[in-house]
């Protein structure tokens, strides 16, 4: 029951956030606090997740509406896919 408490509140607060345009990752770290036990490897990957799935969202409704410059977005999808080992690789 708790769990699904904290799915409905995450949801609608992952909406709100997204539509004021915070991000999703910023306030759901609180939240997903309360019910998952460890910081580091469970609540950021979760709400990084989020970040993902809400930006998915978004990506739809604008490519709907013919606002997506896809030259730009696959060059900016590839360069950031071979450039992030490069970073984590830096942060040790």
């Amino acid at each position: 029951m708790i769990l699904a408490m904290l799915f409905v509140a995450l949801f609608l607060l992952s909406m709100l956030s997204g539509m004021i345009g915070i991000g999703v990752a910023f306030p759901a770290v609180p939240l997903l606090s309360l019910a998952l036990p460890d910081l580091v490897t469970q609540v950021h990957p979760h709400s990084l997740a989020l970040n993902g799935l809400t930006a998915l969202c978004a990506l739809i409704g604008f490519a709907w509406a013919g606002l997506v410059d896809w030259r730009r977005a696959g060059l900016l999808a590839v360069m950031t896919t071979l450039a992030s080992p490069v970073g984590a690789l830096a942060a040790g």
